[in-house]
């Protein structure tokens, strides 16, 4: 196009146009209307600011108290087009609207607004731009901010939960957005534990019902309590009761789990070995000496849950109680073959049948002796290694 007819001139100053425009219209008989004028604004640069936003009506606060909220800020300028209107907001981060969006305050160069929507404890900041009237915006300029306090210097009691419906024998944590507190107390009727020192507990309700939950926040200046009525909800859960007998003292261990767990509708056993099993009670063997973290994850038709425990299963030492005397007897069942290991000589060894029945018994010299006993019969034995004293053990031997 022709540049020579492009707007080449900024407004020299807000109250003279850089622009007039002129138009007329020409009907289908020739007949002309009259000239149409319109000034323009022509403004190539935004707003500027040179001075400072407070929160507070004559001096800069950093802790709100108070039931309103006032900011303040220098006027902007704009030497071309002038000033049109001023955005404000206020987030919880410099810049941002996350709690008043951007809305116009005219050419007012301070705002009043009730806090209602804001929170104790959080920090919060003001925001402004300013618009010429060429319809360009500044920079946002903020505040340093301020600190919602409704009670002064003392303490503010608040907390939460995730979710207050819960299983009963489930842990649930307690989230404590308290502030201005430096001790806590806690009064839990019905939870595990019932009272707490901690900042943020962790409780079980093992029995269904609806529970209150109350919290007192202390400072050196008083303290705040907050009740929450009937707040956690507590519907029943998987109640676990399980034990186990080990019944070999060497491996392979043959470990029989006894579950008698109430309002359980399905059961997954994890071993540990990498093994899993859905039976109700069941049976494992444990090929080798360990520690297996085992767990047992049961559900019914509203809950779920998980019980872990530990099983430690290592060769039985009987020993003569002192550190240095020992017999290790090894694997216990029994297939083919015994191992027996003494820190002592052994003089002598003896197999018994239950009743009292004398099967095997010979005189040894050693500390480590081998034992084939594929000729004896499944079932349970008492052996007796003789060392400086006699130790007696029970042992399984399997078909």
């Amino acid at each position: 196009g022709d540049t020579t007819k492009d707007i080449r001139y900024q407004n020299p100053n807000p109250s003279t146009y850089g622009a007039k425009i002129k138009s007329i219209v020409v009907d289908n008989s020739n007949n002309l209307s009259q000239i149409a004028y319109h000034d323009l604004n022509v403004d190539w640069t935004p707003p500027v600011f040179n001075g400072v936003v407070i929160d507070g009506s004559n001096y800069d606060i950093d802790t709100l108290m108070q039931t309103q909220y006032v900011a303040k800020w220098d006027k902007f300028y704009d030497a071309n087009s002038g000033i049109k209107e001023y955005l404000v907001s206020i987030g919880t981060q410099q810049g941002s609207d996350n709690i008043l969006s951007w809305q116009t305050n005219n050419l007012d160069t301070f705002l009043t607004i009730d806090n209602t929507s804001l929170v104790p404890g959080q920090y919060y900041y003001f925001n402004v731009r300013a618009v010429n009237n060429a319809g360009l915006s500044s920079n946002i300029y903020s505040s340093d901010g301020f600190i919602y306090l409704p009670n002064g210097n003392l303490p503010y009691a608040s907390f939460y939960v995730q979710d207050t419906i819960v299983c009963s024998g489930v842990s649930i944590q307690i989230i404590n957005n308290s502030f201005n507190a430096d001790s806590f107390l806690w009064i839990m009727p019905g939870a595990n534990p019932n009272v707490s020192h901690d900042y943020t507990p962790q409780v079980v309700y093992n029995v269904p019902g609806t529970y209150t939950i109350v919290l007192i926040a202390y400072n050196q200046n008083g303290s705040d309590t907050l009740i929450r009525n009937n707040y956690v909800k507590v519907i029943q859960g998987p109640v676990f009761n399980i034990t186990y007998n080990n019944l070999s003292e060497n491996p392979p261990y043959y470990v029989i789990f006894n579950n008698q767990s109430q309002f359980v509708d399905s059961v997954l056993w994890n071993f540990g070995d990498g093994t899993t099993s859905t039976d109700w009670s069941p049976y494992h063997i444990y090929n080798s000496s360990g520690v297996y973290n085992v767990s047992v994850y049961a559900k019914n038709q509203n809950c779920e849950n998980t019980y872990n425990f530990v099983l430690s299963l290592f060769p039985v030492v009987v020993n003569d109680n002192t550190l240095d005397n020992y017999v290790i007897i090894y694997p216990n069942p029994i297939q083919d073959e015994l191992n027996i290991i003494s820190s002592e000589k052994i003089e002598f060894l003896k197999i018994t049948s239950i009743d009292g029945k004398v099967l095997y018994e010979n005189s040894i010299n050693s500390s480590l002796i081998k034992l084939n006993l594929n000729t004896f019969n499944a079932g349970m034995y008492i052996l007796t290694v003789a060392t400086k004293k006699d130790i007696t053990n029970k042992i399984i031997i399997c078909e």
